[in-house]
């Protein structure tokens, strides 16, 4: 058994949920907003996408020097506590709301095939990078979190930090099509 493979089941199980919850959905529905305050489905998986988006680069570095330091016997780093608390507050269902940076909002306008096809192609790349990565240690390697300099994360946290992150607004989706004025069809809307 590789290091990956229980992440990897766990993003082959979101890759799956996020294309069955889209799957007989329409723009409409995608783009229908429980609260002014509140997100789409469509804003949630665009959200997810360009979090992952933003952390595919760090985390193919990390593969990289992860490599190098196995290869020079150099052992691992110690997690940081402060990461793994986040990271479970992230899982579903939500403990705090946490305020999404600007550059990480989703926009307004979608289209369901496009969203789907962009969020399926991020997380297959991830789980890709993952499977050709099985000699690589989960905490041989560490970085700056893109969008907290200040904190370091190793690849392991960084893969649990994006799936938490991704279970999370799956969740938050799963509550806006669950919502009593959610639109059955998009003539009732």
């Amino acid at each position: 058994m590789t290091p990956w493979a229980v992440q990897l089941e766990q993003l082959d199980a979101i890759r799956r949920e996020t294309a069955e919850l889209l799957s007989d959905l329409d723009n409409t529905q995608l783009s229908w907003r429980p609260d002014a305050g509140g997100w789409s489905i469509a804003q949630c998986l665009q959200h997810v996408t360009m979090v992952t988006l933003r952390l595919m680069p760090a985390v193919d570095q990390m593969i990289d020097e992860a490599r190098k330091r196995q290869l020079a016997g150099l052992p691992g780093y110690r997690r940081s506590l402060l990461l793994a608390w986040v990271t479970r507050g992230l899982e579903p269902p939500p403990h705090w709301r946490v305020r999404t940076s600007r550059e990480l909002e989703p926009g307004a306008e979608f289209d369901r095939d496009h969203l789907l096809a962009g969020f399926l192609a991020v997380h297959g790349e991830l789980a890709a990078n993952l499977r050709e990565a099985t000699e690589v240690h989960p905490d041989r390697a560490r970085t700056a979190v893109p969008f907290a300099p200040l904190l370091r994360m190793t690849l392991g946290q960084a893969v649990e930090f994006i799936l938490a992150h991704a279970r999370r607004h799956l969740w938050q989706a799963r509550q806006v099509r669950r919502n009593p004025g959610f639109p059955k069809d998009s003539a009732n809307h």
